[in-house]
């Protein structure tokens, strides 16, 4: 005789648990979704480039950096670049030079034109192959120093005209292009040219109307191509696209976090933007990843002792996310670290 097959019938508990399995498996591919839609919608990528992780904005960061320490051994620092393991430093003091220090903070070499007894070194960036470039400003040039810190000469412009040809603020983008801001009277501007010298764009004017400058004296350019002009004594900062487009401005005493005189500034991968406040006494850093910008936080404070600033000045970034600012009055460069 066959055993009578019994039914058994689900009990409401485990009925519960199921409909509860199901709905949160249907709430976490609407909020999937709901991420990708984000996603395309602010950064207009196609979805195929889009990743299966959560999307999370660049540029938030959770607190301010911490100080470090300093190089001392200077006089009167103003720009400040990094290349492989090496910081170089341009020194208005007694040496006008630049000073060439290791990680650890030990001097290594002291760069300068030869023959030259009237040089004036203002600002330095470093290309892709560890070249590095001199703004003069007395001199109206730029020197080249190689790798290994021989003289290269001055750099050779193209399409700009010598009366125009005053270069200040340097900076170098990935591709090997080279921006200067020059400062000749009435032609304040922003120049680009590309790594065989030939201008590529040149735009603005001297004045204080937007795309407009007064003695630019900050240069930073991102992954995107995007330009970001520290137009000090309009005590603000412009963005540009790529053709010299107005993206956005951050201005004196603005809703962004307000700003007075801007000189050195930089921008990292996260899209913070760090800018050097001179007259303010510290570091304003920037949430740039969205149209309207984002005050994060703020680092520094005037004074003598360390993490104290007197009029710093240069400023620039190394891939250990290590921020050097040029303190100027207190003749030092002080390291921040995350």
């Amino acid at each position: 005789m066959n055993d009578p097959v019994i039914a058994y019938e689900k009990t409401p508990k485990k009925r519960t648990r199921r409909k509860l399995a199901v709905l949160f498996l249907l709430l976490a591919a609407l909020g999937f979704v709901g991420m990708l839609a984000y996603q395309y919608a602010t950064t207009k990528k196609p979805l195929g480039e889009i990743g299966a992780l959560p999307w999370v904005p660049s540029g938030v960061a959770k607190k301010p950096p911490h100080y470090l320490y300093s190089i001392y051994g200077l006089g009167r620092p103003m720009g400040v670049a990094r290349s492989g393991d090496q910081v170089f430093i341009t020194d208005l003091g007694e040496q006008k030079a630049v000073l060439v220090f290791d990680s650890d903070g030990k001097l290594v070499n002291t760069l300068a034109p030869p023959g030259v007894t009237d040089w004036m070194p203002v600002y330095v960036a470093t290309d892709r192959d560890g070249n590095v470039y001199v703004s003069d400003r007395l001199r109206a040039t730029i020197d080249i120093f190689g790798a290994d810190g021989s003289y290269r000469g001055g750099f050779l412009e193209f399409g700009v005209p010598e009366e125009e040809w005053q270069p200040l603020a340097l900076a170098f983008d990935r591709e090997g292009n080279l921006y200067v801001s020059l400062i000749a009277p009435g032609a304040h501007q922003i120049a680009v040219f590309s790594p065989d010298g030939l201008l590529k764009v040149r735009f603005g004017k001297e004045g204080s109307q937007p795309g407009q400058f007064w003695f630019p004296n900050g240069l930073a350019v991102d992954d995107r191509g995007n330009i970001y002009v520290a137009d000090s004594n309009n005590g603000r900062v412009q963005a540009f696209g790529a053709e010299g487009n107005l993206m956005f401005v951050i201005g004196r005493g603005s809703d962004e976090g307000g700003l007075s005189m801007p000189r050195g500034i930089a921008v990292d991968g996260q899209n913070r933007l760090f800018v050097v406040d001179t007259v303010a006494y510290e570091v304003k850093v920037f949430d740039v990843s969205r149209a309207r910008p984002r005050l994060l936080y703020t680092f520094g404070a005037g004074g003598i002792g360390d993490g104290q600033f007197f009029f710093p000045n240069g400023l620039t970034l190394d891939s250990s996310s290590r921020i050097y600012v040029t303190d100027r009055e207190n003749a030092r460069v002080q390291v921040w670290g995350y």
